[in-house]
């Protein structure tokens, strides 16, 4: 959700989490959420561990042995 969505929630904390999510058209879970946050930014989405793309030396010597 667009950041100004949430920072609506947060200057209107007084509105019930019911209308909110009726106002703004999301599960009252995500208002819950959004009132919880230190701030309006939005969360990284990608994964928690970035998984290298660089091999290791004994992972390339086994890709090359293997190539022939």
């Amino acid at each position: 959700m667009p950041e100004r969505l949430r920072h609506s929630v947060e200057r209107n904390s007084e509105e019930s989490i019911a209308k909110a999510a009726i106002k703004f058209n999301v599960n009252p879970k995500t208002i819950i959420k959004w009132k919880n946050r230190e701030d309006t930014k939005d969360l990284p989405m990608g994964p928690k561990k970035i998984k290298s793309t660089v091999l290791s030396e004994s992972e390339e010597e086994a890709s090359v042995h293997s190539r022939g």
